[in-house]
């Protein structure tokens, strides 16, 4: 079996004119005049770099420059991108997806032990307590809505949380 050779198209990084990003997840930069790869930096989960531009410096993972710049993502709460494989360091555009934070979370639950994957979302099992606790993500923070002795119960508190704070 021979290996498909993949096109890869560089576009710009929207907001960061001498900034360049390929489909395979590589950056380009022109700022010094001449086309470089720039080398993320990789002490973190993800591979990042640090963009400049009207006397900024923001660092961004490279899944989040692919999906600015061939998906129209724009880095906001409440959303994030995806690697669809699980992998933190494949940054090819096939393998990235726009997910809310919501759905990112909840969208490895099969992975997770048989006798929990089944709870509703937002409720985990407490094993300390033995009982069922109900949390979530509200403005940016997770926020504890209490023990519960069923899964039921703890989802009627997520659910209601959510209706009446509008999330």
């Amino acid at each position: 079996m021979r290996n498909k050779k993949v096109e890869e198209i560089f576009r710009k990084i929207p907001g960061y004119e001498d900034y360049y990003v390929s489909t395979l997840g590589r950056v380009l930069s022109s700022k010094l005049g001449d086309l470089r790869f720039i080398k993320p930096a990789t002490n973190k989960k993800y591979p990042s770099i640090a963009l400049h531009a009207n006397g900024k410096i923001t660092r961004y993972g490279i899944h989040q420059l692919v999906a600015m710049a061939f998906m129209g993502y724009v880095p906001t709460k409440g959303y994030t991108v995806d690697h669809i494989n699980n992998i933190s360091d494949d940054n090819r555009l096939e393998n990235l997806q726009i997910l809310t934070n919501r759905e990112n979370v909840s969208k490895d639950i099969p992975k997770q032990k048989a006798k929990y994957k089944d709870l509703p979302i937002g409720v985990y099992w407490y094993k300390q307590g033995s009982k069922y606790g109900a949390r979530i993500m509200a403005k940016g923070k997770r926020k504890h809505l209490g023990y519960y002795a069923t899964p039921e119960e703890a989802g009627k508190a997520y659910q209601k949380y959510k209706k009446e704070n509008e999330l």
